[in-house]
């Protein structure tokens, strides 16, 4: 199954080209974080924007990009920055290919090929400098070559490259690299020919770019300049050219710089670690694109503007979603008696002895949340909150006071909605965001008013994405994990698992301050489980949790990770937009085992949307 194929695809920037890459693209930390003159490994979960990225370097699309940071990035940035793509099908039809020939000639095959993509690449970004100018061109990296200067230069690079085009012209240059990257997967069926076609092909990438760089720079008196090589969903690319790049990091060139981008996987982890060559922080930089909630919502709030470009009334997204109900900054008097904490609480109060009994203990009264003393606030009230806005929506009031849970199928629009949710469930990811807005818009363009959208509304568009995700999640393969038997496969079992868990902390149970909502990875897991969670961080079906852990340095080992489940899911599986308290995974395992209402399945209904009739499924092309 092609992992690369996922959830809300038809926004991934691979089917972008540079012009609609920068009218399209919104600047965050990471980006600035990433323009430095230093190598760099970008890291993050499928459409977290690594793509958008490294396509926004390229310089056509530095040329066109249109924003207020626009003219201060591109000063900033003095070296071309070559966009080297790759995908699962380009991995497998390398894999295909090379298994015809013996195993002495597999890896000098195989890089035979990625020497001639790369080498398409740079003539592409040569084109860019001197040919392939948008029509509103600000003249940024343009390159003058007389006919008779890109005459020379071509001869030069076909003698370098060993190429034979019909005349020498980048265009005809870049033919020759197209025929030869064809020729190369005909030559695999005959190991003679295989032979000779690699008797005239580069295989060190790196240095083939040397002598087309030179070579360019050279012809048009450039003798200091850098060039960046930009390469793109590393964890897709056969080992040996894993291998070659993370090595590239320590050692190369000073005129090259690399800009690596990958998402989490157990094998890139692996070679990585075999390399054991470069050091983070003296040979490069690793870029987390796992965003703390703040700047999360910071990025939110601009891309939401750019696509809300020409909708004045729509520029404010609170001026159509709203505010949450729980997750706005507070209010002017919160705990006051009409404050929403203390109408939660009071009702929270009458129909769950629970909580009764834990607010007692810090001499606190439901009712008169406002009459706690500073300290009782700081420690009590305020963590609280959202778990009681949360818990209070499920219970029902029972007579005798006992607690119980509502089936009234009502929908629990009033915790999955407003702006504030909508930058927590699509978790900062650009291509998540991107998805849902489309929807809402869609929404709001159908509505009478044509300006807000009721908290329904909201809900039934978060709800068919939180939906359709987990869909996603079951179609990974991952291998069964021997402490969650189960038919689903690793990564699927192990989300059930965890939904399963968090959810019974923090309904099922007595109330508590701060319940278990997140897991940490430590040393004893199984092979399968660690793969599963690995998994779960391409996919984003799990989140770095704290600071240091959202740091999440690839170049590290995952023992001592801390995550959380996407709240992405929670719509669909009633959970809290909260982190809460953390356990290690083996813990956590440990306790199911002894404790049956785990494989409980949660019996609280709420209503959905009928997903046949759901308009959300067209903006998915799995």
């Amino acid at each position: 199954m092609d992992k690369s194929v996922g959830f809300f695809s038809s926004f991934n920037a691979r089917h972008l080209d540079a012009a609609q890459v920068a009218r399209s693209f919104v600047p965050s930390a990471k980006f600035t974080a990433l323009l430095g003159i230093q190598h760099a490994l970008l890291v993050g979960a499928r459409g977290s924007g690594k793509t958008h990225m490294l396509k926004m370097l390229q310089p056509k699309a530095l040329n066109i990009w249109n924003h207020d940071d626009a003219d201060g990035i591109r000063k900033r940035i003095n070296y071309w920055g070559v966009f080297v793509p790759a995908d699962e099908a380009w991995r497998q039809q390398i894999k295909l290919a090379a298994d015809q020939l013996p195993s002495d000639l597999q890896s000098k095959f195989s890089l035979a090929v990625f020497s001639t993509h790369v080498q398409r690449a740079l003539i592409d970004c040569f084109l860019q400098l001197v040919y392939d100018r948008p029509a509103d061109d600000r003249g940024y990296a343009r390159v003058l070559l007389s006919a008779q200067q890109e005459s020379e230069l071509c001869a030069t690079l076909a003698t370098s490259w060993k190429l034979t085009p019909t005349i020498f012209s980048l265009i005809s240059i870049r033919q020759a690299l197209v025929d030869r990257a064809a020729d190369l997967y005909e030559a695999a069926e005959s190991v003679e020919r295989a032979i000779a076609m690699l008797e005239i092909c580069q295989t060190q990438a790196v240095q083939a770019v040397l002598r087309g760089v030179n070579a360019f720079d050279g012809h048009i008196k450039r003798f200091e300049g850098r060039w960046c090589l930009m390469f793109d969903e590393l964890e897709l690319a056969p080992v040996e050219i894993q291998d070659l790049l993370f090595r590239s990091l320590r050692s190369s060139d000073p005129k090259l710089l690399f800009k690596l981008a990958l998402s989490p996987s157990t094998q890139a982890a692996e070679v990585f670690h075999h390399v054991l060559g470069p050091t983070l922080g003296n040979d490069f930089d690793e870029i987390s694109l796992y965003s703390e909630p703040k700047e999360a919502a910071y990025f939110c709030e601009q891309l939401w503007r750019r696509l809300t470009e020409g909708i004045p009334s729509a520029q404010v997204p609170t001026s159509v979603l709203g505010s949450s109900t729980f997750h706005a900054q507070d209010a002017k008097g919160p705990y006051s008696q009409r404050g929403k904490w203390q109408q939660a609480s009071s009702r929270l109060a009458a129909k769950d002895p629970s909580y009764r009994r834990l607010l007692a203990r810090y001499s606190i009264d439901p009712d008169f949340l406002d009459a706690a003393t500073p300290q009782q606030k700081d420690a009590v009230v305020r963590k609280i909150g959202p778990i009681v806005g949360f818990r209070e929506f499920f219970f029902k009031q029972n007579a005798g006071g006992s607690r119980s849970f509502r089936n009234d199928k009502s929908k629990p629009s009033t915790l999955y909605s407003g702006w504030e949710v909508l930058c927590l469930v699509s978790e900062g990811n650009p291509r998540w965001f991107t998805g849902i807005v489309k929807q809402l818009l869609i929404t709001r363009d159908k509505t009478v008013s044509r300006r807000d959208l009721s908290t329904s509304e909201q809900y039934d568009a978060l709800i068919a994405a939180s939906r359709k995700f987990m869909d996603y999640i079951a179609t990974i393969p991952s291998p069964e994990i021997p402490e969650i038997p189960s038919r689903e496969g690793g990564l699927k079992s192990l989300v059930d698992f965890l939904v399963t868990t968090f959810r019974d902390e923090v309904l099922y149970r007595d109330f508590v301050i701060d319940p278990v909502l997140t897991f940490s990875v430590d040393e004893s897991i199984s092979n399968d489980l660690r793969q599963a969670i690995f998994d779960g961080l391409y996919a984003g079906a799990f989140i770095p949790v704290d600071d240091e852990s959202r740091r999440f340095a690839f170049s590290q080992n995952l023992n001592g990770q801390r995550l959380r489940t996407t709240y992405l899911i929670a719509p669909k599986e009633l959970l809290p937009l909260r982190s809460g308290k953390s356990r290690s995974i083996s813990t956590l395992l440990g306790k199911a085992s002894q404790n049956s209402t785990l494989s409980r399945r949660k019996n609280l209904t709420v209503k959905e949307p009928n997903s046949i009739l759901d308009p959300q499924t067209k903006l998915f092309n799995e």
